[in-house]
């Protein structure tokens, strides 16, 4: 078989631009320290690195998923754990007005220093985040949460939707809280008063400071045994086990202040202790 001039000369030109193309392909692997430069370097390479690109950019979006959410979950908690302060020291203040030494000057001071806690509070309630949205507004990022009525009560603007980001495949988290959740849930949101047994309202467990001396005297004046073994907290509010021997309060209290009618009192400690019959609650504390 015979080969033309010609035809020997197009095969040697074709194998030199082989050879040439793959020393440049050699020399840019070299220089991009990178086997696949382009689809057509190693199409099932170039297929595997396009999958796992994607995956790499997922896995991305769901580490700054997790940040967001840590982040998020983090200001909520620290702001309910200041709410949960400020309730704390409301009800300090709420036992300490509700004792037998408390002036009506110290009520005052106590009534101002509730009234501060309260707009505290309802700050707290309608926080933001860095990004300037409601913590606890649900999806309403830009409504603020609550707002004070004209009769004290406050109303929830928001609503109950959780907002969920994936942090990883099928898997996803709720990166706030609501404030139907948070706060809607609890005891008396409507502010109503709650009254235990006969002590209809918190005038009628405390006495009015004109009637204080004059109580004071006459059941001071009683010989009862005094409790010894007190497993008990003394505070209005708490619950004396009934296995403590209760007196009757005398009738020339009663006949002062009438509303104790029927209330039983131990001596505690050198004080004298009004109990609601029926529940055994600490509804007054009469300093000796």
């Amino acid at each position: 078989m015979r080969i033309s001039t010609a035809q020997y000369y197009a095969t040697q030109a074709a194998q030199y631009q082989r050879n040439y193309s793959k020393a440049v392909a050699t020399a840019n692997e070299a220089s991009s320290l990178q086997r696949i430069n382009t689809a057509a370097d190693y199409p099932i390479g170039a297929g595997r690195l396009l999958k796992l690109g994607q995956q790499a950019a997922m896995l991305d979006q769901y580490k700054g998923n997790i940040d967001t959410t840590k982040s998020s979950l983090t200001v909520q908690e620290s702001t309910l754990t200041a709410i949960t302060d400020a309730l704390q020291r409301a009800k300090e203040i709420g036992l300490a007005a509700n004792n037998g030494i408390a002036t009506d000057k110290d009520r005052q001071a106590y009534a101002a220093e509730l009234s501060q806690i309260q707009q505290q509070v309802l700050g707290l309630m309608n926080s933001k985040d860095a990004n300037g949205n409601y913590l606890f507004s649900g999806s309403k990022t830009d409504t603020a949460p609550y707002s004070q009525n004209a009769d004290g009560t406050y109303s929830y603007n928001g609503d109950q939707t959780q907002i969920n980001l994936g942090i990883g495949d099928g898997l996803s988290v709720a990166t706030n809280t609501t404030g139907w959740d948070a706060f809607q849930q609890t005891i008396n949101t409507s502010r109503t008063q709650t009254t235990t047994g006969n002590a209809a309202t918190s005038a009628t467990a405390a006495p009015p400071a004109e009637k204080r001396t004059e109580i004071s005297t006459a059941i001071k004046s009683e010989h009862v045994t005094e409790v010894t073994n007190v497993n008990f907290n003394v505070a209005v509010g708490t619950r004396i086990p009934a296995d403590v021997h209760f007196y009757p309060l005398p009738e020339r209290v009663v006949t002062i202040y009438p509303q104790w009618r029927g209330y039983d009192f131990i001596l505690v400690g050198g004080r004298y202790i009004i109990v609601q019959p029926e529940t055994h609650e600490i509804v007054y504390i009469i300093e000796g």
